[in-house]
């Protein structure tokens, strides 16, 4: 998730607005489909359970995270970062800059939240969609 979440910046803050649209589009789609392309057992998954929640927290937090990454709410990627320097904190940025401040740590904590709400309905969902393909349940 982060480093489709970094990519998604960088194809959005191309100089290009067409290119960035472009980009951006094609990695927010493979974003959106990450968890059916790398996890094998969405395939039980999906058979066994008709509307899997963990894909819908997927679905809502990458839309979240895309949202903060493209400007919305007054966050803009990376103006924290290059207007501070972290090794030398001054007082002076990090106030001037505050809001980006907390912006990052809303970016930060959307990221950080909605995995962990991903991984947390999907473990769920993977231990009944195994219990549902065991052999034991076949047989009954």
């Amino acid at each position: 998730m982060a480093l489709l979440s970094g990519a998604f910046v960088l194809a959005v803050t191309v100089d290009t607005p067409l290119v960035g649209n472009v980009l951006g589009l094609v990695v927010l789609l493979i974003w959106l489909q990450l968890p059916l392309l790398e996890i094998d057992e969405y395939g039980t998954i999906r058979e066994n359970i008709k509307h899997p929640k963990s894909l819908y927290v997927h679905i809502a937090g990458t839309l979240l995270l895309a949202l903060l990454l493209t400007g919305g709410w007054g966050f803009q990627p990376g103006l924290f970062i290059t207007h501070t320097n972290l090794f030398k904190p001054d007082v002076e940025t990090f106030l001037q800059y505050d809001h980006q401040l907390l912006s990052s740590l809303i970016l930060a904590l959307s990221l950080f939240g909605t995995t962990l709400g991903f991984l947390w309905f999907f473990e769920q969902e993977a231990d009944q969609a195994a219990k549902d393909e065991s052999p034991i349940s076949l047989l009954s």
